[in-house]
């Protein structure tokens, strides 16, 4: 059950939009407000040439030529910059749109290729697939019901055994739940103050079509499966398919 550990708002900067993995801090007192570039220092204005590193063999005759491998530019991912920002090839704009999708949800590369994987198998079209299959892990459905401030916050209440699905104790945050499938808070962790101060801020959240909440916000059911049209996620998912198609 690997999962990134980081900073978290690094990867807000670097997709370039509020992924929102902090809860209530990404509406209030966001880093990507302060700080809109990307991180590293490649990413500020002017590229590596700003921070004094771009003498020497990488920022010399080859980067004055303004082609091979210099550092403001060239690769398969981008282009040079302009304000801080890489005008990115047609691979890139592909790239960065999976790693936005598959960072949003928390998952990382390996799971992330089974899932199309499996979409791409699926009747329908693949991307709604891809994003049907997100939206029904675990974690992301106990985020829905606003039961966990973020889907990092929802991870954590499965792995430590706080949640339980049709009255089973579940520490998989990946488990895809089905149509029917009842979540719930345990008794002893309905008590915490911390969850209280969430579970009365999710009751406020906007709920999908697909699933249910119960009058306390301590659980819910799934209802059906998610259409497009349900699933709020800011995402291109043709790009994606065509990334994992070339």
């Amino acid at each position: 059950m690997a999962n990134y550990r980081g900073p978290k708002c690094k990867l807000c900067r670097r997709e370039g939009q509020k992924l929102f993995l902090k809860g209530d801090k990404c509406y209030g007192k966001c880093t990507l407000d302060k700080r809109p570039e990307p991180p590293g220092k490649a990413g500020q204005p002017g590229g590596l040439r700003a921070s004094g590193r771009g003498g020497g063999r990488a920022g010399g005759a080859r980067g004055a030529a303004g082609g091979g491998r210099s550092p403001a530019g060239g690769g398969r991912s981008g282009g040079r910059r302009s304000g801080g920002r890489t005008r990115m090839s047609d691979y890139g704009i592909r790239l960065r749109e999976k790693q936005k999708l598959r960072r949003t949800y928390g998952v990382l590369e390996r799971q992330f290729r089974t899932y199309f994987q499996r979409a791409e198998g699926m009747p329908g079209v693949t991307g709604g697939n891809l994003l049907g299959l997100l939206e029904c892990r675990l974690d992301n459905v106990i985020f829905r019901l606003g039961i966990a401030a973020s889907r990092p916050h929802a991870r954590q209440l499965v792995t430590h055994r706080h949640v339980r699905v049709n009255g089973r104790p579940a520490n998989v945050p990946s488990i895809l739940l089905s149509p029917g499938d009842r979540i719930e808070l345990k008794s002893k962790s309905r008590t915490s103050p911390f969850v209280l101060e969430i579970i009365q801020s999710g009751s406020r959240r906007d709920l999908p079509g697909w699933i249910e909440r119960a009058p306390d916000g301590f659980s819910g059911r799934v209802l059906g499966t998610p259409t497009r049209d349900q699933i709020d996620t800011d995402v291109q998912e043709q790009l994606i398919v065509e990334y994992y198609s070339r």
